[in-house]
């Protein structure tokens, strides 16, 4: 039973890593890497507790084993709902919008988030299906407004850089990206 807690927070802990490392962001459907990181994080926790559960049903007898298992069961409760209550409340529910290019062009990808009243996202330049490489280039919306979602912008693509003209809920507003090196 050992050997199986080991593979799975072994697994998790080398997906953590690998992820944290790379020097793209991995984006599969609506899912993320900061999402991958939180469910292996996740797993690896609610692993290290079920090891934890049955090394204590293993050691004690008795109302020993009761008493420490009521109690330990009581905090993982308490540390698991106020876990899951603190990552409902910093969802910032990111979605990423490909946005269309000509011919011969990149793909650019814009990410946007929002949470309470504030909205905010950056552009990736997308190197395979399901990696994005981040341009650094980042842009704030009032109101939480995604503008890529509901197709408010503008495009002008140049030489060696496109112009990306979107509307913020309180104007318009553009940030220019240049294109990936290689």
């Amino acid at each position: 039973m050992n050997k199986v807690f080991c593979i799975i927070l072994g697994l998790c802990f080398g997906g953590i890593v690998l992820l944290c490392w790379m020097d793209s962001t991995l984006v599969i459907g609506p899912v993320d890497s900061g999402r991958m990181i939180c469910g292996l994080m996740l797993i690896f926790v609610l692993t290290l507790i079920v090891w934890i559960d049955w090394a204590i049903a293993r050691s004690t007898r008795g109302w020993e084993r009761v008493v420490a298992l009521t109690f330990s069961v009581a905090v993982e409760v308490i540390f698991l709902v106020s876990g899951l209550f603190l990552l409902a409340l910093g969802d910032r529910n990111p979605r990423y919008v490909v946005l269309p290019a000509p011919e011969g062009r990149p793909t650019l990808v814009a990410q946007e988030e929002s949470w309470l009243l504030g909205g905010w996202g950056r552009f990736y330049w997308q190197k395979r299906p399901w990696l994005l490489q981040d341009t650094g280039v980042t842009y704030t919306t009032d109101d939480g407004f995604r503008p890529f979602a509901h197709g408010s912008y503008e495009l002008e693509w140049g030489e060696d850089s496109v112009t990306v003209r979107f509307d913020i809920a309180a104007g318009w507003d553009s940030r220019t990206v240049p294109y990936p090196n290689g």
